[in-house]
């Protein structure tokens, strides 16, 4: 076979068929012209290398000219390339003919044969690559190579490449064009086996590209070449691909095979009765002509140049086929003859599918009328001719397409589903065959009908043809504008969502401002519905643009994008056994470190982190393609509309589970500017609707809280922050339909998206509207009393943070007048706490003082106990601002028994400083109270605890595992089985605090609320404008005597937590010199000073080595010469709430393993030291009882998963465990000493140890050191080391030291004390404490007490301790105290009370004897009706017991009276109050 035809080599067209089409093909270089060309274009020693005859060299050259014709290259021309590559190598490189050879020659012939091949290979895809990619293929270009190529397509190596480059080269022009060029050499084919391989190809090349453009009947003719050749697999391809042919032709095919044998016929239509019924494959390719052809006729129409059946199957004329006494049975007023004379019709379009051009009036004017007509046989027979109709005509059905639009279109409203459904296909067909553009003038009277039916249907097919953009692009929307807009406003749900869908593309296509003028006709309150959704299809519709002229168009998927990198910084790995952890969370921008603190010590990370938080793109992976944003514009003003609209009774309340009609509308006004997807999630109805609402609530809170999330919807972090305020009304209402639904999970993800919402509107400086916050605070004001203790610290936190963005005392209002009367006793307790909170942190000069502090005191006598403490503690707020004169003025008159209780909890409270009296078993607090050192925060539970008792009141581990705590930014776990960290929001410095009691968490701490921020950070301070003037002027300042105010040093505070590190520095040295001269001004921010230290610590230590810049380094040095000027002061050290400590300690023994383990320079080495000596502070100067609180906290989480983790992390997690314990070691060695002064609370240090162990039993403890997990059991050893030395301090009476542990009897730590001072009393040891009381019972005798009872009154509480009081006598009796169980007689004065005090000790020291116990009760009963006068006698002497022999001693007492009642006898007094 020749290599190339003559043609084609001296730039003349190669020959085709003599029915092809003459296509004119302009050559631009002959072949000499290109050949000189090529060697000045090309490199040199590429052209030279191709014509080498060393194989290897010729296939190294092509691939080197691939390479560089993707690359430098690009712009050559392709003819030119071509012609080059078709003389060297040349068409004959793979047709080496080895002739006759035998031996070793012929198999170094093949050998070479496919070696060449593999050149040809190579030449081959450089054609192909040149057709995808260059800007100069052309028509001339392809005819050059589809000859050759075309040849190849027999070669087994080389029928791959040539029949790839093929059909790219159909792609760039059409597939007739390639046929053409391909149909001689194909069949000219010597060998069977190369027919039988190009037949396959042209099979293929038909499923591709369809027939659209293509002769069909040129086709048939080359495929009979094949039908008739002799050659078995030639006939079974050829007729493989006339198979695949008739699919899209039909069996009229079968005309055009006639003149073949009868027995190839039979075989032919037995092929074709195997798929008949089945539908022509869809194209998966689109030539360049064809898609040409197509934009100029517009829409989904055909055009007759398309149509490749023309030349096949002639069209007739059906104004001829059909009769006029047909069309005039059409009319005939019997329904039975009107059916046949349709159906005469469709039998005629049956054997006529193509018709010509035609008016067809009176058929026309028939058909129309029986759109309408009654009987609906009739009427589906009058739709199917229409449809056939349209099909058959094609493009030339246009004109009566206009007459069929308004009738077919109105058969919609049909009530029977077949009709419409018959109706829809018939404007299918329609649109099909003309395209929409005829249609739409005839929509509108239809749509302006009141018929959700018609319009529900026809706006849901108008939907789905819109969704092809290159349709919508042609289309004069202008008819459609007036009506979709009357649809905005149906009832009908599916009518207004359709509607919706449609108005960005009628915005585009009709213009703004025309479709915004169709609204003057609505009513007001309509059109202010209307004119926001036509805003947001403003700006998500798309842009008009007019179709290319010549575009070049692919079917194929496009090519996946280069693999790229993480879009955040891949965080850098501390330890090198974080790589066999469990897979890390997404990851942290990439100045935060991947650490290994314990996933409770982390920061502070939404609940909803463990749902379905999303995979990390991995680095092989492919960018993921951008998504529609959540929100499509940042436009206001449609926000302003809802404002202005929900006012008075029609304002959004959400009181209880929400109704159908506020989802309805509330779907309705996210829907024009919400994406799709996010909209069919958050109002989802399946049966899986919770998991679509935590998916949709996750997106919304990814979006708040990652800028960098913004970039895979092609937004700047700016952009998406702008809509997510101009939509925060729309998510603050979705949030008040979720968090009230009984599933945490919800609640949980709606409080962080509130929280990150939160955050985002103070960085963007946007002040919330009442409308925008009334409806969530009243959410939230109800959520606050839900029975998770997590739950309501978060929502006090969202209280706190929530007045950076609106005003306090409008929350403050909003609390007083509906958190206060819930009916919830939760409720009213967490808002009377807030409300003291907020006076605590703001005054009271911008709240109604006059209003709250007597709403308040009715709470006084709730009949809850922790709301009345509650309310206590708010006034006691109040009073400790006001004084009591303003405060008894504004209560004004309340009962005598509340004002009792006021007077006695005011008289405890001065200056804000509590100040209980003193007792023998309570240590006297002088430190300053804040109202987060007593207020418990929630606990996460273990896994596999005893159960807590219901009423057990948790410590401040929330700080640590459900609240977040400042993340020590060490190596101590990049993956925490408790929970993994989420990124936290980075859109502001301070995101929203967790409450009065939760631990900010770097970059997550707010400013304090309400105080005015300072130049560089907000707005400023009107006095002293800048508290970092220069040192001349703060000394001048300072001499003056002039101490700051309170907001200039909360101002202050808050200027620490800045990114700037020099600006950071500043400020500090200013902290430490108002610390030094006036350190009480700071005790009421104490909380606020550690915190944003310990924020700060983060920017100051993470990544610290020696090649950390002075700056940092200079940073950490001054945050420690903070702390440890702040720890110096023990007014200050004693002011910190253990929340706040737990978050400093945590951080503090984070950085110094760090430091101490990787000492790279001597600064650091210094620093390491000096870390230590800040934390010794602590030890000391700190809150003895806050300070066990916080270690156990710490020690807690960092220990709690320690058996689960493998590796070198849990080599990292033990050393900083071990770390903390020793911390506990330190500050145990004072236990005794602080309880002997009254520095340690004991029932609180018991009840951390007792969570303690709640939380890690002991024989959890005890099971580790036998399976030698690091650290084993020395934890418990401690605890019981600090248990013992309580118990040397207290004997017996530790048992009175267990108020604060729930179910006491019960509890771990109640055992240990038991045995601890059982031991203690049998060996002969007194405890102090003990024996500043005379004893009446010895502690064996005790111990079998308790056992006793144990055993006889299981529902009685166990004696903790019986004794005698000191008694209070008279001079006389100095040397008279009872000292055994046989006094002398009294006698003198007080001989009286002797003899009660004797009496009194025989009687308990009966009921401390096991055996005789309820005989001495009975004797007391007895004596308290004959004695009444003794009622304070024997008072004092039950009040010398412990608070559970108490409650046992008055339950038995109160039994003895109940019995005399029943037998009516007269009951004793009742006891006074002790």
């Amino acid at each position: 076979a020749p290599s190339a035809s003559p043609a084609a080599a001296n730039g003349k067209a190669p020959p085709s068929s003599k029915s092809a089409p003459s296509e004119p093909l302009k050559y631009r270089f002959s072949q000499e012209d290109a050949e000189a060309q090529a060697e000045s274009l090309l490199p040199p020693e590429i052209v030279k290398e191709v014509a080498d005859g060393n194989w290897k060299i010729r296939l190294a050259a092509v691939e080197a000219l691939g390479a560089w014709l993707g690359g430098e290259g690009g712009d050559v021309e392709s003819e030119i390339v071509v012609r080059f590559l078709s003389k060297k190598p040349g068409w004959k490189e793979s047709n080496f003919q080895c002739g006759t050879v035998g031996g070793r020659k012929k198999e170094r012939a093949d050998v070479l044969m496919v070696r060449r091949r593999q050149v040809a290979g190579k030449m081959f895809g450089i054609f192909q690559s040149l057709a995808e990619n260059s800007t100069t293929w052309t028509k001339a270009s392809a005819a050059i190579t589809i000859p050759p190529l075309s040849e190849k397509l027999g070669d087994m190596k080389l029928k791959a490449p040539a029949g790839d480059a093929l059909l790219v080269f159909a792609e760039k022009s059409s597939l007739q064009f390639v046929l053409n060029q391909a149909y001689e050499p194909m069949a000219k084919q010597k060998a069977p086996k190369a027919l039988a391989d190009s037949l396959v190809w042209v099979d293929r090349a038909i499923r591709e590209f369809g027939i659209g453009g293509l002769s069909v009947r040129e086709l048939i003719e080359f495929l009979k070449v094949g039908l008739k050749s002799t050659n078995a697999a030639v006939r079974t391809n050829a007729t493989k691909a006339l198979v695949t042919l008739k699919l899209y032709v039909g069996a009229d095919i079968t005309t055009f095979l006639q003149d073949l044998n009868p027995a190839l016929l039979t075989t032919i239509e037995s092929e074709f009765d195997k798929v008949a019924g089945e539908s022509p494959p869809e194209p998966t390719r689109v030539a360049a002509d064809a898609a040409v052809a197509k934009a100029s006729s517009g829409g989904k129409g055909k055009g007759k140049d398309d149509d490749g059946l023309d030349d096949l199957f002639p069209r007739v004329d059906l104004e001829k086929l059909v009769s006029s006494a047909t069309t005039a049975g059409c009319n005939d007023s019997n329904w039975k003859i009107r059916k046949e004379s349709l159906e005469t019709i469709q039998a005629t379009l049956d054997a006529n599918k193509r018709l010509k051009p035609s008016n067809l009036p009176d058929l026309t004017n028939a058909l129309k009328l029986r759109m309408s007509d009654s009987n609906k046989i009739v009427q589906g027979l009058a739709l199917d001719v229409v449809s056939r109709i349209a099909t058959g005509m094609g493009k030339a059905f246009d004109k009566h397409a206009r007459i069929f639009a308004t009738p077919v279109a109105n058969v919609l409203a049909d009530q029977k589903a077949n009709i419409r459904a018959s109706a829809v296909t018939t404007l299918t067909a329609i649109a099909d065959a003309v395209g929409l553009e005829p249609l739409l003038s005839g929509f509108d009277k239809p749509l302006e009908a009141q018929n959700p039916l018609l319009r529900k249907e026809l706006l849901g097919w108008l939907e789905g043809r819109f969704a092809d953009e290159a349709v919508v692009a042609s289309l004069d929307l202008t008819s459609l504008a007036g009506p979709v807009i009357s649809c905005l406003e149906d009832r009908n749900a599916d009518v207004r969502k359709s509607a919706t869908a449609l108005l960005p593309a009628i915005v585009a296509r009709a213009g703004y401002n025309y479709v915004l003028d169709q609204t003057s006709k609505l009513k007001p309150a309509s059109r202010s519905t209307v004119v926001p959704l036509i805003e947001a299809a403003r700006g998500s519709g798309p842009a008009p643009s007019a179709p290319s002229a010549a575009p070049s168009v692919t079917a194929k998927a496009p090519a996946p994008p280069k693999a790229a990198g993480p879009a955040r910084g891949t965080a850098k790995v501390l330890r090198p056994g974080a790589s066999s952890a469990p897979p890390p969370p997404p990851p942290a921008p990439a100045d935060e470190p991947v650490t290994k603190i314990p996933a409770a010590l982390r920061p502070r990370q939404s609940f909803g982190a463990r749902v379905k938080a999303p995979t990390p793109v991995s680095r092989a992976s492919p960018a993921p393609a951008s998504r529609e944003a959540p929100f499509r514009n940042a436009d206001p003003d449609a926000k302003r509309i809802r404002a202005a609209k929900e006012t008075g009774s029609l304002k959004w309340v959400v009181d209880g589970t929400p109704r159908p009609d506020q989802i309805e509308a509330l779907h309705h006004q996210m829907t024009p500017n919400t994406s799709p997807e996010l909209l069919a999630q958050l109002f989802s109805k399946d049966h899986n609707s919770e998991r679509d609402f935590t998916a949709g609530l996750t997106l919304l809170d990814d979006c708040a809280k990652d800028p960098n999330l913004a970039s895979s919807f092609d937004l700047s972090p700016e952009e998406m922050r702008a809509r997510l305020v101009a939509n925060v009304d729309v998510i603050f209402k979705y949030v008040t339909l979720r968090i009230a639904l009984t599933s945490t999970t919800i609640t949980v993800k709606c409080l962080d998206l509130v929280e990150h919402l939160i955050a985002v509107l103070d960085l963007e400086g946007h002040k919330l509207s009442d409308y925008e916050a009334s409806a969530l605070l009243l959410s939230l004001i109800s959520k606050v009393g839900d029975g998770k203790e997590t739950i309501r610290m978060r929502i006090r936190g969202l209280f706190k943070s929530f007045c950076n963005v609106y005003p306090y005392s409008k929350v403050f209002t909003t609390i007083l007048d509906h958190g206060l009367i819930s009916k919830n006793a939760r409720t009213r307790t967490e808002s009377a706490e807030e409300l003291g909170s907020l006076f605590q942190r703001h005054g009271v000069t911008s709240f109604p003082v006059a209003k709250a502090l007597p709403t308040i005191a009715k709470l006084i006598s709730d009949r809850d106990a922790s709301v009345r403490t509650a309310a206590l503690t708010a006034i006691g707020s109040a009073y400790t601002i006001i004084g009591p004169d303003a405060v008894y003025k504004y209560i004004g008159a309340i009962p005598d028994k509340e004002r009792t209780m006021l007077e006695e909890r005011l008289k405890r409270t001065a200056g804000g400083a509590p100040t209980p009296t003193p007792r023998a078993n309570t240590p006297v607090q002088s430190r300053v109270a804040t109202p987060s050192r007593d207020r418990p925060i929630a606990m996460a539970p273990p896994s596999s605890p005893p159960p807590v008792p219901k009423a057990l009141t948790p410590t401040p581990a929330a700080a640590v595992s459900g609240l977040g705590l400042a993340q020590p930014r060490s190596k101590l776990g990049a993956v925490s089985r408790i929970g993994g960290a989420r990124p936290l929001s980075v859109y502001s410095q301070g995101g929203a605090a967790g409450g009065e009691s939760s631990i900010a968490s770097p970059r997550a701490i707010p400013t304090r609320q309400g105080i005015p921020r300072v130049s560089g950070v907000g707005s400023g301070i009107p006095a002293r404008q800048s508290l970092l003037a220069p040192r001349r002027d703060r000394d001048s300042h300072e001499d003056s005597g002039i101490p700051l105010t309170r907001l200039e040093v909360q101002a202050l505070v808050d200027l620490i937590r800045t990114n700037d590190v020099a600006k950071c520095v500043e400020v500090l040295k200013q902290l430490q010199r108002e610390i030094s001269t006036q350190s009480n001004l700071l005790v009421n921010q104490a909380d606020d000073i550690i915190d944003a230290i310990t924020q700060q610590m983060s920017l100051a230590f993470t990544d610290l080595n020696g090649s950390s810049p002075q700056s940092v380094l200079r940073l950490a040095k001054h945050l420690m010469q903070t702390l440890s000027a702040f720890f110096d002061h023990k007014n200050l050290g004693q002011a910190v709430s253990t929340a706040a400590l737990t978050s400093l300690l945590a951080e503090l023994t984070g950085r110094l393993l760090d430091t101490a383990e990787n000492p790279e320079t001597d600064a650091i080495s210094s620093l390491s030291k000096v870390l230590n000596m800040v934390l010794i502070r602590i030890f000391h100067h700190s809150d003895q009882t806050a300070c066990f609180t916080a270690l156990f906290n710490v020690l807690q989480q960092a220990t709690v998963d320690l058996r689960d983790l493998r590796g070198q992390e849990l080599t990292d997690r033990a050393k900083y465990a071990e770390l903390v314990m020793k911390c506990l070691w330190k500050v145990s060695k004072t236990v005794k000493e602080s309880l002997e002064a009254n520095h340690l609370h004991a029932p609180r240090l018991l009840r951390d140890i007792n969570l303690f162990l709640i939380m890690i039993p002991p024989a959890e403890w005890r099971r580790r050191a036998t399976d030698n997990v690091p650290l084993a059991d020395m934890p418990l050893r401690t605890v019981k080391t600090i248990l013992q030395q309580v118990v040397s301090v207290y004997g017996e009476q530790v048992f009175d030291q267990l108020d604060e542990v729930e179910s006491a009897e019960n509890s771990f730590v109640y055992q240990y004390l038991f045995r601890l001072a059982s031991n203690t009393g049998s060996s002969g040891v007194e405890s102090p404490r003990l024996s500043r009381q005379p004893s009446t019972a010895s502690a064996s005798s005790l111990g079998s007490l308790r056992s006793t009872y144990a055993k006889e009154l299981p529902a009685s509480p166990p004696l903790t301790s019986v004794g005698s009081p000191l008694v209070a006598t008279s001079s006389g009796l100095s040397n008279g105290s009872p000292t055994d169980g046989n006094p002398s007689p009294p006698s003198g004065p007080g001989a009286q009370i002797i003899d009660t005090n004797q009496r009194l000790k025989s009687i308990f020291d009966l009921i401390g004897d096991p055996v005789q116990s309820r005989t001495g009760i009975a004797e007391l009963y007895e004596y308290q009706k004959q004695h009444p006068e003794a009622e304070a006698r024997i008072a004092t002497w039950m009040s010398a017991t412990g608070n559970y022999f108490q409650t046992y001693l008055k339950r038995a007492l109160d039994n003895l009276a109940q019995v005399d009642r029943e037998k009516g006898l007269p009951p004793p007094p009742p006891p006074p109050p002790l």
